[in-house]
């Protein structure tokens, strides 16, 4: 490895060891929901969220799998997290420094770029725990290995996404399209990446694909879904938003000019991939849903500006300047907004702080099985107890299940049947107690909403009907 390839790795890791130090305290709810399955995995041996209950809701296995075999080492989910943080943004910087070396982008300015551009990004900094990050990198490693011809480490790459989200499985198929030879071999390397995992959980989880499928489907927040979440976000919080959405901006300025290049295919039309996909799937308006075309279109940006860089000319200078003034505005309005922001991370909609949550969960009885009130990540991995909904327990998912049966038509049917062959319909596990949350006004809740300022009073009553 040359010293400047190191340089720029070290660059990275130093980057993802600064954003776990910012925000380790404030994962969002869903990140936590992962560091339980991790604990679960990496302690217990166990595929689920809580303590002596499998359960089949982590949307991204491969994040799961890294995560716990982690802690299995470190044997805290949370390290694990920070681990695979700096990790994750250390090989980023490997592939991104070969793509720079191959194009001529500046073996140090693009990588060093990007890598800092991501870094700030808010939404990303947000999905902190979650499987961003990881997919973020992988895109790069995309990038990487089609501007470098190598179809079989592209057809793992794409495979690891599909495992990172399988929801990524048509972003990761165009990335292949946009390899110029070798497209059979990449496509063969991806099935083999992907097949053990989907076998291996339908025989032995009970369903191929998580029951989050079932679970979510179709959602609207009042009209809002994931194509138009990003502008409402924008109007609810717009600094940390409008901020991680300019890198985009400029990518997709840069593809007018630009389109003819490879790695623009591969970027931008992942991102746009994605984009679609998730459109057309109409999930809730969760955050981090937008960050990989985000950061796709972002990346594609940063490659812009040191394609420009490279004629040092005014206009490169200008260009070289603004980018650094992005970075400087993004980490000074982040700092003022404070990171992590009244106890939240930059972006959050949660209806707590996790340090609320975590006072709530040491209300709660020891060695109890308790129903959530709605959000369960944050009081699973705090609370001495079982915390129990239709994500840790599948004696509840059971219902959910035979009522999206029920309502399907004879292909949705067939497929949620062949899906589900091999699951065994447990009953649901006997709880204690119940958490029951209602709105009043500020400032008399326990709980408190960064994104919609309303507050909640807690309820922790006893289960009498089991």
């Amino acid at each position: 490895m040359s010293r400047a390839r190191f340089a720029v790795v070290l660059v990275g890791a130093v980057l993802g060891a600064a954003v776990f130090g910012l925000m380790h305290r404030v994962p969002v709810d869903d990140a936590f929901i992962a560091m339980d399955y991790a604990r679960q995995l990496g302690v217990h041996g166990n595929w689920g969220m809580v303590d002596g209950l499998p359960s089949n809701t982590a949307t991204s296995p491969l994040s799961v799998l890294l995560l716990g075999g982690i802690t299995a080492v470190v044997r805290d989910a949370l390290v694990a997290v920070g681990v695979l943080l700096v990790v994750s943004f250390a090989v980023a910087g490997w592939w991104l420094y070969g793509i720079a070396e191959r194009l001529g982008l500046g073996p140090v300015l693009f990588p060093v770029l990007a890598l800092t551009v991501l870094a700030v990004n808010p939404l990303l900094m947000s999905s902190m725990g979650l499987e961003s990050q990881l997919a973020v990198t992988l895109l790069t490693g995309a990038g990487w290995a089609v501007v470098t011809r190598r179809p079989m480490v592209a057809g793992v790459v794409a495979g690891l996404l599909v495992l990172t989200r399988p929801d990524l499985g048509p972003a990761a198929l165009l990335g292949l399209v946009c390899l110029p030879a070798g497209r059979r071999r990449a496509l063969g390397a991806a099935v083999a990446t992907t097949v053990p995992w989907f076998a291996f959980s339908w025989s032995f989880l009970g369903s191929a694909v998580p029951d989050t499928v079932v679970i979510k489907g179709a959602e609207s927040w009042n009209g809002t879904s994931f194509w138009n979440s990003v502008p409402h976000y924008a109007s609810v919080l717009p600094g940390p938003t409008l901020l991680s959405v300019v890198p985009a901006v400029a990518g997709a300025v840069a593809l007018l000019w630009w389109w003819r290049e490879r790695l623009a295919w591969v970027w931008a039309g992942m991102a746009a991939a994605h984009y679609v996909t998730m459109s057309l799937l109409h999930p809730g308006p969760f955050f981090w849903h937008s960050t990989f075309w985000l950061c796709g279109l972002g990346l594609l940006g940063c490659a812009a500006v040191a394609r420009v860089a490279t004629r040092r000319s005014t206009t490169s200078a200008l260009v070289v300047a603004l980018a650094a003034g992005y970075v400087v505005v993004t980490g000074v309005t982040d700092a003022n907004d404070g990171i992590p922001r009244d106890g939240f991370a930059p972006v959050s909609f949660n209806w707590a702080t996790p340090a609320q949550y975590r006072a709530l969960a040491e209300r709660l009885p020891r060695g109890s099985v308790v129903i959530s009130p709605g959000e369960i990540g944050t009081l699973a991995w705090y609370c001495d107890c079982r915390v129990v909904d239709q994500f840790a327990d599948r004696g509840r998912f059971t219902p959910l299940l035979d009522k999206r049966l029920a309502g399907s038509g004879p292909v949705e049917r067939r497929l949620l049947e062949w899906n589900y062959a091999r699951f065994d319909r447990p009953a649901p596990i006997p709880a204690g107690y119940r958490i029951d949350t209602k709105l009043v006004p500020p400032p008399g809740g326990e709980l408190t909403s960064l994104f919609t300022r309303l507050q909640r009073q807690v309820t922790v009553s006893p289960v009498f009907n089991r």
